[in-house]
């Protein structure tokens, strides 16, 4: 007659450790997939438009070709509008950046917020 063995219950707390290191290491895989795909894209951008400009200076650079737009006569329209391009173009990074779920649409606007504060 076979010995039966014992059923060990694992504790609560090894079950929650368990499910928080998967968490963690799909969390780092998805980051780090994420990251890739975003140094891929800067290089394919910098290949086709040159140099990119960092958040702030694509942020102040555009409220101000944009105010210039506005105030703009016929005249300077067209050298405005030439100006803007140029800004789109060292700035197309800015345009892949996430902005689908109000959490990122949020975290964006805050980042303007503190370039437009901080000029």
């Amino acid at each position: 007659m076979p010995i039966e063995e014992e059923e060990k219950e694992i504790p609560t707390e090894d079950i929650q450790i368990e499910e928080k290191k998967i968490e963690e290491e799909i969390l780092e895989q998805t980051t780090s997939t994420v990251e890739n795909e975003t140094i891929d894209n800067i290089k394919r951008i910098e290949k086709k438009y040159g140099e990119q400009w960092d958040f702030c200076t694509c942020v102040i650079k555009s409220d101000s070709v944009n105010t210039a737009l506005m105030e703009a006569s016929d005249e300077e329209f067209d050298l405005v509008m030439a100006r803007s391009d140029y800004i789109d173009s060292k700035c197309k990074e800015l345009l892949t950046q996430p902005h689908n779920t109000p959490e990122e649409r949020s975290k964006h606007q805050q980042r303007v917020r503190e370039c437009l504060k901080n000029q």
